[in-house]
């Protein structure tokens, strides 16, 4: 049995997380290969990627809630079984629009991951010791965008067939079921008990919760910002400027490091002192720097490199927002975490989502025009929250005093 002070247990949880990540990037690499065998566009096939987070967020709703039910190992063993349906359908699929579905059951199944996974870490942990935990789990998940193209693209390298990516996730959730049994339940059992009109004002109450919502859209918002990239990438790596398969399962990974990085940093910063204020500002300024290289290679130079490059110190700005308000919303909710992190999540995927739609609108080398443009929108957006969240500590703290 693992239990929480077991040094694996983190790692555990990790791969729970991780899934969604592996999910979206092991497949990259085969988007032409699969709009070539379903008669579609690159494009369109992309889009897929849209249905998949709006599975993903649906099912949100459904697996908090139900993790505050009847448990979190449970709920997750359910959530993984669906998974490898949905990978087995990917399989069978003839044309776009059974893909499409088949991925929008993937993703309902492989979102338990992630919101039974942070839940289980919300109840063993708070304060900064919280944050510390989801900074490590962070620099694990890290590590499977990293991977995740150079897998895909070995496995096409070797196979020359996208069915084997498929089942490489049914794999990995099969494993993590594994994994699941031998983990402790780490939810009350005195709060199983539940009716539908408790869930109801469970989700009443955390919606009322100010603080908490408003740092749940700053890290889903700062998730959009990096997610609208990865759904362009492969198009305009390999489909616009025609690079192959392994220069693109290259890039990724360097602008993961930014996300390494970051969470590297609030790690050492939290064994020297609780302040985060200044990791925020740095958060900030190199978003910015980022935003600006991307604007210039997009508008002025025309470059590929300038627009990986830009995406280095975008993705490393906000990691930094995903995890510390991320941790800083979650310190708000004392109960009903699994529908609080379902609620998270169902910003973070569905901004994401969004933000993927948006972007596929446009094409070709239009699309390294959009991408900066998104980003201000996006970074404006988070200041302003920011603001806001701000100004009504600084009132709170006035009234105290």
């Amino acid at each position: 049995m693992i239990k929480h002070d077991n040094r694996f247990f983190l790692f555990v949880i990790a791969l729970f997380c991780a899934m969604p990540s592996l999910s979206v990037y092991i497949y990259l690499p085969a988007v032409k290969n699969i709009a070539e065998k379903l008669n579609t566009t690159s494009s369109l096939v992309n889009q897929s990627t849209s249905l998949f987070m709006i599975g993903f967020c649906l099912a949100m709703v459904f697996w908090g809630s139900l993790s505050d039910r009847i448990g979190r190992k449970k709920t997750l063993t359910i959530g993984l079984f669906l998974t490898v349906l949905g990978s087995y359908l990917c399989t069978r699929s003839n044309n776009l629009e059974f893909f499409a579905v088949a991925r929008l059951i993937q993703g309902f199944g492989i979102s338990s991951g992630t919101i039974i996974g942070m839940s289980i870490v919300r109840d063993h942990f708070k304060g900064n010791v919280l944050t510390s935990s989801l900074a490590s789990i962070m620099l694990v998940i890290g590590f499977s965008p990293m991977l995740s193209p150079s897998i895909g693209s070995a496995i096409m390298y070797f196979f020359n067939n996208w069915h084997y990516i498929y089942y490489a996730i049914s794999i990995y959730a099969i494993v993590n079921i594994c994994l699941c049994l031998l983990i402790k339940e780490s939810h009350q059992p005195s709060q199983n008990n539940k009716t539908f009109m408790d869930e109801i004002k469970a989700y009443s109450v955390l919606f009322s919760n100010n603080k908490f919502i408003l740092y749940s859209l700053c890290s889903g918002l700062a998730f959009a910002c990096y997610f609208a990239y990865v759904s362009i990438s492969s198009t305009v790596i390999i489909g616009v400027f025609h690079f192959s398969n392994s220069f693109f399962s290259l890039c990724i990974p360097f602008n993961i490091c930014g996300m390494l990085l970051s969470n590297f940093l609030i790690k050492r910063q939290l064994k020297k002192t609780e302040e985060t204020g200044s990791l925020i500002i740095l958060g900030f300024i190199s978003s910015i720097l980022g935003i600006t290289i991307c604007a210039s290679s997009g508008y002025i130079y025309l470059t590929v490199y300038g627009m990986i490059l830009g995406m280095l110190f975008i993705t490393f700005g906000m990691s930094l927002f995903q995890t510390l308000f991320t941790s800083k919303g979650l310190s708000y909710v004392k109960e009903n975490v699994g529908t609080a992190n379902a609620i998270n999540n169902i910003f973070r995927f569905g901004l994401a989502s969004v933000g993927a739609f948006v972007i596929n609108q446009f094409d070709g080398i239009f699309l390294m025009k959009a991408l900066p443009t998104l980003h201000v929108i996006i970074l404006c957006i988070i200041l302003t929250l920011f603001s806001i969240i701000h100004r009504k500590s600084q009132k709170v703290d006035i009234i105290l005093n």
